[in-house]
């Protein structure tokens, strides 16, 4: 008896962060913990190979008849692809799909493999409102021309499929057809670029012949995210169709430029966030890293060239809890200045997205880690720091910000000393803050001046964000705020940190790794209300 199905895909050792990706959005699934994975390694490493075999792929390396000596090394995947049944027998469907692409509903996977079952083979359309179809039309116009007049005008009459994502039952005629019309038609693929989307064009005109009937899907079963970059909701945790009525993709595929790119999305309420159209979860995470289950996760670290792991016995400050396993984040040209962590730089991006739109001030810029998460929140964001004065800092911030949020707009960076610099940008811009992270100096009366500070200029419905509060200093901060009737939740994270807030705000709900003994400074318990 054959296995239900088999999920397929491939990559080299170029595109495998990619494939980890897909692997894992497939892996991250309940439906998917156990389905068949089997990939065509074309250039893989042994260390990535062995990853995959630890995640229960079958592995293959492709040696398809038509290839011969001189074609580049993709043309040994495109010309195996009709060979799927043969290269990994045993599985009734077969469902391919691109290392650049990766699943966001299973719904979609079942409805490729229930279709393909019922028709043969199964295929989306790479059309829709958003695409513009002159784009779409121009983009394949010359592939189909290759294959000549009829073809064309089949393009222009009913438009392209896409190759990136489909379906085959095993026994189909169609896996024949396509390696056919290959073969027929590959001595006119005299050109990169008609070479290039051969494959793709040969199965669209295969799954378009009257003797093959093919189900014919629409584009959220496979989103072409060059063509029309999608919406995203409230929160960033889904992908949707920009148009309306806004339905969530199934398969998100990162074509062309969009791959490992950051982009600025647009909400359905309004305003954008800035966030990569991967796949983004805690699984993806480096070793060392933790964020609390519920939360969004954002990774901003292609921004920042000089993000690493720091050594936490490098500094000598006294409140630098080391014993904690998470990775110790750090700028490596000042190693001895610890950043945000990867649960509480996530911790701050979702409180950061309940104050989309608004203003937020920010006390402590460093290198722009923090910055930066606020404002791929959609924010409106003012930052103060003295060292922004240093141009070379600057600098360095602002492109970290450009490629972050590529819509920023309202991001203003401020050089100089708190409290009296919040108190002169208050001046220059009245209305107050609606979102505060204190995070400048943790020294002394410091995080307490800076918090008497902001308060004239909190808005009635405001939180403040404290971090590091394993110092008793800035502790004693956020208890002024309780002492004055603000309310207060506590993260445990690595270095703690704190939410409060007054009026109409919900802040996040944290979990702490369960994995680590956590110890509750005695400063910190009046908090907790101990």
């Amino acid at each position: 008896m054959p296995n239900e199905m088999a999920i397929v895909s491939a990559a080299d050792s170029k595109f495998f962060d990619l494939l980890q990706g897909l692997v894992r959005s497939i892996r991250d699934k309940p439906e998917g913990r156990g389905c068949p994975l089997c990939i065509l390694d074309i250039g893989l490493e042994p260390w990535q190979r062995e990853w995959l075999l630890c995640q229960g792929a079958m592995l293959r390396i492709p040696n398809p008849p038509l290839y011969v000596s001189g074609m580049p090394n993709y043309a040994r995947l495109f010309l195996a692809r009709p060979l799927l049944p043969q290269l990994f027998p045993g599985h009734e469907v077969y469902i391919w799909i691109d290392a650049d692409a990766w699943v966001q509903d299973w719904s979609a996977v079942a409805q490729y493999r229930d279709l393909a079952r019922q028709h043969s083979f199964a295929i989306a359309l790479e059309a829709d409102p958003a695409y513009g179809r002159e784009k779409v039309l121009q983009a394949h116009a010359n592939s189909y021309n290759m294959f000549g007049p009829d073809a064309l005008a089949m393009l222009e009459q009913l438009g392209p499929t896409n190759a990136g994502v489909f379906a085959g039952r095993a026994d189909a005629p169609h896996w024949a057809a396509w390696h056919d019309t290959i073969r027929e038609y590959m001595p006119r693929a005299d050109r990169e670029d008609l070479f290039f989307l051969m494959d793709q064009t040969a199965l669209s005109l295969v799954c378009r012949r009257p003797d093959l009937p093919s189900a014919l899907l629409p584009s959220i079963f496979n989103w072409i995210a060059h063509f029309a970059p999608p919406m995203v909701t409230e929160d960033g945790t889904e992908l949707l169709r920009p148009l309306p009525p806004h339905e969530k993709i199934g398969i998100v595929h990162q074509t062309f430029d969009t791959k490992r790119a950051l982009l600025a999305l647009p909400r359905r309420s309004g305003g954008t966030l800035s966030r990569s159209i991967a796949y983004e979860a805690p699984s993806q995470l480096p070793e060392g890293d933790y964020v609390s289950p519920g939360l969004q996760v954002v990774r901003l670290d292609p921004c920042f060239p000089h993000l690493g792991a720091g050594d936490p016995f490098a500094t000598t400050w006294p409140w630098l809890r080391r014993d904690v396993p998470h990775r110790w984040l750090v700028d490596k040209r000042l190693p001895g200045a610890g950043l945000l962590n990867r649960d509480e730089v996530t911790v701050l991006y979702n409180l950061a997205l309940g104050f989309h739109g608004k203003r937020t001030l920010e006390i402590g810029v460093l290198t722009g880690w923090a910055t930066c998460h606020l404002a791929a929140a959609g924010v409106d964001l003012d930052s103060i720091d003295p060292i922004l004065a240093q141009q070379p800092v600057r600098d360095s911030v602002v492109d970290s910000l450009r490629r972050a949020h590529p819509a920023a707009r309202h991001i203003n960076l401020v050089a100089g000393r708190s409290p009296e610099a919040v108190h002169a940008l208050a001046r220059l811009k009245p209305g107050g803050w609606s979102l505060f992270l204190i995070d400048g100096d943790h020294e002394g009366d410091a995080p307490l001046n800076d918090t008497m500070a902001c308060l004239p200029y909190a808005a009635a419905d405001c939180a403040m964000v404290f971090h590091d509060l394993a110092s008793p200093d800035v502790t004693r901060a956020a208890m002024y705020l309780k002492s004055q009737g603000w309310q207060v939740r506590v993260y445990h994270t690595a270095q703690i940190m704190a939410v409060a807030w007054r009026g109409n705000v919900t802040p996040v709900a944290h979990l702490p790794d369960p994995r680590v003994n956590w110890r509750i400074p005695e400063h910190v318990l009046p908090l907790l209300d101990v």
